[in-house]
């Protein structure tokens, strides 16, 4: 197998963007959804990075504890999706400088100053508790495959198998556990006295690529039976109403059900593994007050990427 650490090279684009004198917004100053600690900011209008939009709203996840490399899983994964061609939340490497905070700097996908209809993001689960007289916010037992599909049925959404197939493939290929009702949505813009919804891009992907295994246990979880290990224990939040929520499992049984599924499985399978190298490689080296990640995070990293990909394929009888 190839390596993934091929050379350490620290680009422009891998600068943290300081958010320590970005204003706060004081309608979520504390942003409420999800259990890891965020808050709301505003970009300066003099921002100084062409990737940055100023005076436009992003969230900044910070990463603690046992949680300490969420930001690389974010960015990582937004990467990730733009070679695959997944439309997904602009997400930066971010750091606090007053507070020593580290974090990933996400966009919110919505709300742009020259947005016009203006648009607002509908979540899944607004769409399920409409639909579902016992839909329960804690166990999430009626986010199911047929209750989505449903959803989008009714919603008259074009190319919903392509989109999830990649959706689901995507979170099957970076090990993401946490696509929730609360994690996927439509976004909703009237016009004309009209409603018109579209699939948002997908964002949230904290609870991916590894992100709990610390730098210490790296060399054990590299080993080859843990990596067929971890990989084998990874799953969906959603579920097929047999059951099936394993990764590849639940990839493979809609690939097998829909012509349209299983194309947007195959795309997002055959990724390419050079890529792949060179967003692990770029995340080495980059200074942090904490977190940073060392080669030996991105060569597992890789190990993983490639396995899943190996399997998924292989679902595929390729």
């Amino acid at each position: 197998m190839a390596s993934a650490v091929t050379g350490v090279e620290t680009t422009e684009s891998r600068v943290p963007i300081d958010v320590a004198k970005w204003p706060r917004d004081e309608e979520f100053a504390i942003f409420p959804v999800g259990s890891k600690p965020k808050r709301a900011l505003f970009c300066p209008t003099d921002q100084p990075s062409p990737k940055l939009i100023g005076g436009h709203r992003y969230l900044f996840k910070i990463s603690t504890g046992w949680r300490l490399h969420q930001h690389w899983s974010e960015v990582i994964a937004f990467e990730l999706a733009r070679e695959i061609g997944l439309p997904c939340a602009p997400c930066f490497l971010a750091i606090d400088s007053n507070t020593g905070e580290v974090g990933a700097l996400s966009e919110f996908f919505y709300g742009y100053a020259d947005e016009r209809p203006s648009m607002r993001l509908i979540s899944g689960a607004d769409f399920l508790r409409r639909v579902i007289r016992d839909f329960d916010d804690d166990t999430d037992k009626c986010h199911t495959w047929q209750n989505v599909q449903l959803i989008s049925r009714v919603l008259r959404q074009p190319y919903r198998m392509t989109w999830w197939g990649q959706l689901l493939t995507f979170d099957a290929l970076i090990g993401n556990t946490d696509r929730h009702s609360e994690n996927w949505g439509l976004l909703a813009a009237k016009s004309d006295d009209r409603w018109r919804l579209q699939m948002a891009p997908a964002f949230d992907h904290g609870t991916s690529l590894a992100y709990q295994v610390a730098d210490k246990d790296l060399a054990k979880a590299s080993k080859p039976d843990a990596i067929e290990k971890f990989v084998a224990r990874g799953c969906h939040h959603m579920a097929l109403v047999s059951g099936t929520r394993g990764h590849v499992a639940l990839c493979t049984e809609l690939a097998r059900r829909n012509r349209d599924f299983r194309s947007a499985v195959a795309g997002v399978a055959t990724i390419n593994e050079g890529a792949v190298m060179a967003v692990l490689n770029s995340c080495c080296g980059v200074e942090l007050p904490l977190g940073e990640c060392i080669p030996e995070r991105a060569e597992y990293l890789f190990q993983l990427i490639s396995a899943r990909k190996k399997a998924l394929l292989s679902g595929l009888g390729k």
